[in-house]
């Protein structure tokens, strides 16, 4: 999609929010649906139970239906039985009891990145080199998968993007990845056991609340998957959101204090999410004021959403101590807000600190609008982040 402002949301999303009632747009497939941009439509939209989940189905699809355990379609009392067991495992104070293993993982890709900076060229990739790979190592340490495992996910991930993959292609793909996690599950349950969140589900499955080694399979690709495009293009577009605008890099560099506010306006201001949060209608209903039929497509635009400047004043502008900048929607809103939101928060807390303590000096390597974008079905970014430690050559 179109942008006139790479940090800003897609062209057609933003005129829609500046245009009065709802939008009407066509969706992949030539289906017919319905864009909501505006804060109070989507926070509306996302805590309503006449907006199902269940009925967008999701790949892989198997069967003709998503696998037991694929929580991410699924509406009522199953949901809320894998949230409420989920949830536990992936509180703010959990997930800060794992930050040593993100700040362990994060400085081993630094000392790479340093390698980069002194050596000849002089220049690193931080998205190659960092966001990447973070964002695969992280949810795979999470979860207890080993590192051998990694490589091949990161194929299937890629092989996604291709634009040139039918439906059925990328339900194919899925699908083996699905099963790929099933495989996992049972070498986990014949090894030693107890290796992370898988081992631990598998741990509990005698328990009132335990899954079963489909539904465990389903729950660690979903928190797989989920970790990686988000964190990523949160990385690249939040650093060079960052080094872009030297002035709010002073700020966070010289007042640790402000950097976890830093992080929340972050999330509200980079439009890394391109699709937003997709539901059908259940039932007939309403929203501001206009009918929307059962069965009707609804696309909630989040990142759209955080530019809405009937909440956020001056949207355009990256604000690292905007008071209400923790008000963002970038982890959706409701009962299928984002579950792994504390431990993202962790991650880029964990990065933020590192670079900024390791390299202080360092800069782009190329002026900003050099950087060149990346952009998937799902997700938008940069595809590389050069930067470098020398100092910009005078004229």
């Amino acid at each position: 999609m179109p942008r006139g402002c790479p940090m800003g949301p897609p062209d057609p999303c933003r005129q829609a929010l500046e245009r009065p009632g709802l939008s009407r747009i066509r969706l992949q497939y030539d289906r017919q649906g319905t864009l909501l941009t505006r804060y109070d439509d989507v926070r509306t939209a996302l805590r309503s139970d006449r907006l199902s989940s269940a009925l967008h189905q999701l790949p892989p699809v198997m069967d003709g239906q998503s696998p037991p355990g694929w929580f991410f379609g699924m509406d009522g009392p199953g949901h809320a039985r894998h949230r409420r067991v989920l949830a536990k495992k992936f509180s703010a104070t959990r997930m800060r009891r794992f930050t040593p293993v993100i700040r362990e993982l994060v400085d081993g890709l630094l000392d790479t990145v340093e390698r980069r900076l002194t050596g000849p060229d002089g220049t690193a990739d931080l998205m190659a080199e960092l966001a990447w790979p973070v964002s695969v190592q992280v949810p795979s340490a999470l979860l207890g998968i080993p590192g051998d495992d990694q490589a091949w996910f990161k194929r299937q991930i890629d092989a996604l993007i291709d634009p040139g993959l039918s439906r059925e292609e990328i339900t194919g793909v899925y699908r083996d990845m699905w099963q790929h996690m099933r495989d996992r599950v049972r070498a986990e349950r014949d090894g030693p056991g107890g290796r992370g969140l898988i081992g631990e589900l598998i741990a509990e499955q005698d328990g009132p609340d335990g899954f079963g080694d489909a539904e465990i399979a389903s729950i660690g690709l979903s928190l797989r998957i989920a970790g990686f495009d988000p964190v990523a293009h949160l990385l690249g577009l939040g650093l060079l959101a960052l080094m872009s605008r030297p002035e709010q890099l002073r700020l966070v560099r010289e007042e640790p204090g402000i950097r976890a506010n830093a992080i929340e306006e972050l999330l509200r201001f980079v439009p890394f999410n391109n699709m937003g949060a997709v539901r059908v209608a259940a039932e007939d209903t309403e929203v501001d004021g206009e009918r929307i039929a059962r069965g009707e497509v609804v696309v909630t635009s989040l990142v759209t959403a955080n530019r809405d400047t009937a909440v956020f004043p001056d949207p355009d502008a990256l604000d690292v101590t905007r008071a209400n900048a923790a008000h963002h929607l970038a982890f959706g809103h409701g009962a299928h807000r984002c579950l792994g939101q504390h431990l993202a928060r962790e991650v880029i807390a964990v990065v933020l600190d590192r670079l900024l303590e390791r390299f202080p000096r360092m800069r782009l390597a190329v002026p900003a609008e050099q950087v060149p974008p990346f952009e998937s079905a799902g997700f938008y970014g940069v595809a590389e982040l050069p930067v470098t430690l020398r100092p910009p050559r005078t004229p």
